[in-house]
Order: structure tokens, then C-alpha cells, then sequence
């Protein structure tokens, strides 16, 4: 039996202490496996390999093992397409399971998706074992749960000095536990909340309370603007917050973006003449080229719409789950709606929506966003109609103009949210940038330790193509951070897929990403059997794409 204390103690190390946990779970009497938000392994543990045949190397990377074996998961995810997000709404059931070897066996299985410390759903863990699970075992159970409670011990210790605001509350609503930060933002001293009624702090920070369950808002707190978001159970809820308003602009700073680039301080030119505007604006770009900053600088530039700032990515819900948080919904309206919802519109109404990765909402509610930029006006899922007045702000790391010939957007709504128009360049086309990036997220890590980058390694970086973008180049930092102990970076600490690249030529860098494309598809066309739907589902793009790039590289299908 897998008890709701062990998966509480399990979300908890994986939270704070992932580093612990696959030394922990790879001895575990039972199979775990954690996918991300998009059904992709990242973690399959030992007992996993031998209850169903698969090899890590067979599964991790991949979709989810579960979808091809288990008998529930190929109907339908609980999961992904229930939105289940907590202990309290765990998945729990007895199922059959098929082994690599076509064996059938009998397991008891428990899930549910994972969130990160500000309530963000980062993926799935599942725990399985086999029915005929003997007392034996049940001791190691027992071990590891008391190996888990010394680590999350600490975990109060790290929330005490940590760079944001966090509370925790109680049914009652009052305040056990608050940090140094938290009271600091909110202006009292920790002694002067604990244990007292959050409604001490005051009636705009209580009625943001509600809202912000799994949902980043941002919202007016006297003289400041906060980001806020919480995660909560049957027993207590826990807030997180930091300030937002203090974000100070300089010569090569606007709004914690860092840019000395023409093509960077255009934009943010264009962000300052908007500050009157209710126009909507769609931001185009590559992952982690910095879209969900440039949306957060339109909110908080905005003389208006800045009442409030709600956000959500399109490409992470089923489209049942996408139309309920978008538009809301009344009590009964489907099965598991026990009471009414308001929407991400609703929320967001006075303020700006925020609307990630737009290119993967549905055709049938495109028709609904729609009626929302037309007439400011939705109809709740089995309820009325309700009048909002938001500003929109989309953004996609799609190509919307090939999306529309493929007939998976619709061209009115393209051009209702591109009014104004947003282009973020790649880092690649930003090199005068990569120095000063560098240096900022080295002072970001610098409380750890300090460290500075050689001449050499900085050409190198500098003449990286940054495929990821941003977002890799802060991971890079963290990375170098975590694994050497040096004050200086050198070429030889630098990861070797960075530094083999700049021994080649432009053409030979060329090539290789031709190369590298053209024996990707091959690869998952050869694994598919040459069935093109599959192969395009898997490489997520559309058939028409796939088609194509199998014409560009003159890819044989027979």
C-alpha cells in the first residue's frame, strides 16, 4: 500500500532535494516513473525496469511507458486530461499491466501531477507495485519514509531565508509559519503576524488569496506591485510572493531584461508608446528568448491595464481542462465541477491576460477567444454570457502564417491579436548581448560564490549558436556554478557540445544542423514505418511540415 504520507514526503524531497531523489527511489521496493508536462520521461527507476521488462535506455526521453502498457493509461491519462494536481486528488487504482514480454501482471498504482514552489504544474510522478507486495517490503517502505522526514526537515530552514515571501496558513486562515522576506514586503515585523489572521494584512492581499491557487497574479499591494501564487491542500495553504516593483531600468536594463542590442531597445521603445494603449499585441519568437518578460513589461508599463496580470500557457491542458480555465465554468456543468469557477478572462478583468504559446489552442476555441477580442464578452461553460474589458497579450514560438495554410489557425484571429506586432530576436543575432548577460547572471548566482569567465571561454560562448536561447544560457551559468570550484571559467570547463562546435566553420556548422535534421526524421520515421502522422506527432510538428522537410532532404520512403 502506498500511503498518502509517503507520496506527501516523496512531492516534498522532489521539490527541494531532487538531488536525493533518484539516489532514494532507484531503491525503492517499487516502480516510480516522473514525466514532464508534455508526457516525456525524465525518470524511471529500477524496480520500474523490472516489473515491466523496459530498460531505462528503452524509455527515458520518450513518451510515457504507461501509454502503450497499462490498460487504464491507454483510454485515458488521469492525469493530464483530468487535471488532478495534488495529494488530496491523487489517482489511485488497481489496473492490469502488460510486460515487454506480453506477461499481464496485477498492480496497485498511485499519481498525480507536480508542482513547483510557485504552484507551477512541472509534470507527473507515478508509483506502482506489484498486488502480491509482502510484508517484507512493506519494512523498506517504512525505511525510506523515515530517510524522507530527516530530509524535509530542512525545508523550513531553506523557506526561512529564501529570496521571496513565503506564508503558511491554516484552516483558520492563520499565519504558522512566515518568513523574514514575507513580512518585509508586506511591512510588519514576523512577530507581529504569526499566528494571527491573514486577514490582519489587508482585504486586497486576502481577496488575491483565492485567485492565485496554481496561477501566478500580480496584483496592487499599497505602494507596490506583487507577483503571487499558492499551493494548498485539505490542511493548509502555502503563499508565495515576491515584489515586482522595484524593478530598476537602466542603460542596459528594462524591466530584468538586459539588452544593449538596436533590435532589443527598439522593443522596448515600443513597449513605452504603448503605455496609453488597449491594443493587443502578439510576441513571436523562439523558446526561451524572453516572451513571458516582454508580456510581464506591456502589464506593468500599462497606465490601465494594470489591475491585475493573469497568465497561462495553451499548450499544457487537454482542450476540456484549456476552456474551463480560460472561460470558467458553473457548478454541475461536467462531471467534477462541484462548484463555480471563474476563468483566467474573469480574473484578469481591469487587467491583462497572457496568453502562452497561442499557436496550440484548439480551432473550437479560437472561435471563442475570438468573440472575446470582438465584443469583450464570453459564456461560461454551462452558464451565461459575462462582460470582461481585458487587454490580451499572446505569444507563440510558432509559425502562425504556416499554421493558417495548414488550417490550424484561423486567419481572423491572427490578425485580431497581431495589432501590434512583437518580434524577439534569437541570441544568436544578439552577440553584443552575451557579455552582459553572462555578467548578470553570474551576479545572480553570486551568493554562493564568485566566479569570473577567461577571455578564451567568452569568445567561445559569444560564437555559440544558443539554440536554447536565453533561457540555455542561464542554465549554462547555473551549471558551471553548481559543478566547478574554480574562481575562473575556462575553455576546459565549458560542456563539449559547446566547444566543439567552434572549431567549425560557418558552412560546417551549416551541414551539421542539416545533417543533424534530416537524420532526426529519418530516425522516427524508420521507428514509426514510415507512417508520416506518427512521425509528426512525435517530432511535434505538423504533417504538412514533415512533408516538406522529407521533399527538402530528398528523405526516400520506400
Amino acid at each position: 500500500m502506498i500511503d498518502n504520507k509517503l507520496l506527501e514526503l516523496l512531492r516534498k524531497t522532489y521539490l527541494n532535494h531532487p538531488e536525493y531523489l533518484s539516489i532514494l527511489l532507484d531503491k525503492a521496493p517499487y516502480g516510480v516513473l516522473i514525466v514532464n508536462n508534455n508526457k516525456k520521461m525524465l525518470f524511471y527507476n529500477k524496480k520500474a525496469e523490472e516489473l515491466t521488462g523496459y530498460s531505462k535506455e528503452e524509455v527515458l526521453s520518450k513518451k510515457c511507458i504507461m501509454l502503450d502498457i497499462c490498460t487504464n493509461c491507454k483510454n485515458n491519462c488521469s492525469l493530464f486530461d483530468f487535471g488532478l494536481d495534488n495529494t488530496e486528488n491523487t489517482c489511485r487504482k488497481d489496473l492490469e499491466l502488460f510486460k515487454k514480454d506480453g506477461t499481464p501482471i496485477l498492480i496497485e498504482k498511485s499519481s498525480y501531477t507536480m508542482v513547483n514552489l510557485y504552484g507551477e504544474k512541472v509534470g507527473a510522478i507515478e508509483f506502482f507495485i506489484d498486488k502480491g507486495f509482502h510484508e517484507r517490503e512493506k519494512e523498506k517502505v517504512d525505511q525510506l519514509k523515515k530517510t524522507l522526514s530527516t530530509i524535509t526537515i530542512f525545508n523550513q530552514e531553506l523557506l526561512s531565508n529564501s529570496t521571496f515571501g513565503v506564508i503558511k496558513l491554516n484552516k483558520k486562515r492563520e499565519i504558522i509559519f512566515i518568513n523574514k522576506k514575507a513580512a518585509y514586503i508586506l511591512g510588519f515585523k514576523p512577530e507581529q503576524l504569526l499566528n494571527k489572521n491573514i486577514s490582519l494584512v489587508s482585504d486586497t492581499f486576502l481577496n488575491n488569496i483565492e485567485n492565485s491557487r496554481n496561477n501566478k497574479i500580480l496584483f496592487n499591494f499599497k505602494d507596490k506591485k506583487l507577483e503571487l501564487t499558492s499551493i494548498s491542500n485539505n490542511k493548509e495553504k502555502i503563499l508565495f510572493f515576491k515584489n515586482r516593483s522595484n524593478v530598476k531600468n537602466s542603460k542596459n536594463s528594462y524591466y530584468n531584461m538586459i539588452s544593449n542590442s538596436p533590435s532589443m531597445k527598439k522593443i522596448f521603445r515600443l513597449i513605452e508608446n504603448l503605455k496609453n494603449s488597449s491594443v493587443n499585441v502578439l510576441i513571436e519568437g523562439d523558446s526561451g528568448t524572453g516572451k513571458e518578460l516582454i508580456a510581464k513589461a506591456l502589464y506593468q508599463t500599462n497606465n490601465k491595464y494594470n489591475n491585475v496580470f493573469q497568465t497561462i500557457n495553451c499548450a499544457t491542458l487537454s482542450a476540456e481542462l484549456l476552456e474551463s480555465e480560460l472561460f470558467g465554468h458553473v457548478k454541475g456543468a461536467f462531471t467534477g465541477a462541484i462548484t463555480n469557477k471563474d476563468g483566467k478572462f474573469k480574473l484578469g478583468d481591469g487587467g491583462t491576460v497572457f496568453l502562452d504559446e497561442i499557436g496550440e489552442l484548439p480551432l473550437d476555441l479560437q472561435a471563442k477567444l475570438l468573440r472575446v477580442l470582438q465584443f469583450q464578452e464570453f459564456d461560461l461553460v454551462g452558464g451565461g454570457t459575462v462582460k470582461v474589458d481585458v487587454r490580451i497579450v499572446a505569444a507563440t514560438n510558432k509559425n502562425l502564417e504556416e499554421a493558417i495554410e495548414e488550417k490550424t489557425f484561423r486567419k481572423d484571429l491572427y490578425y485580431r491579436l497581431k495589432v501590434v506586432p512583437i518580434y524577439l530576436p534569437k541570441l544568436k543575432n544578439r552577440k553584443e548581448d552575451i557579455p552582459l548577460l553572462i555578467n548578470y547572471f553570474i551576479d545572480k548566482n553570486s551568493e554562493t560564490k564568485k566566479i569570473t569567465i577567461s577571455n578564451e571561454a567568452l569568445k567561445i560562448l559569444i560564437d555559440y549558436s544558443w539554440p536554447g536561447n536565453i533561457r540555455e544560457l542561464e542554465n549554462l551559468i547555473s551549471y558551471l556554478f553548481a559543478v566547478t570550484n574554480k574562481d575562473i571559467i575556462e575553455v576546459d570547463d565549458l560542456p563539449t557540445y559547446i566547444t566543439k562546435l567552434s572549431y567549425k566553420t560557418t558552412e560546417e556548422k551549416a551541414d551539421l544542423f542539416i545533417h543533424s535534421e534530416k537524420d532526426r526524421i529519418i530516425e522516427v520515421l524508420t521507428r514509426n514505418n514510415f507512417n508520416q502522422n506518427k512521425a509528426a506527432d512525435e517530432l511535434h510538428i505538423h504533417r504538412t511540415t514533415l512533408w516538406r522537410k522529407i521533399k527538402k532532404y530528398n528523405i526516400s520512403l520506400s
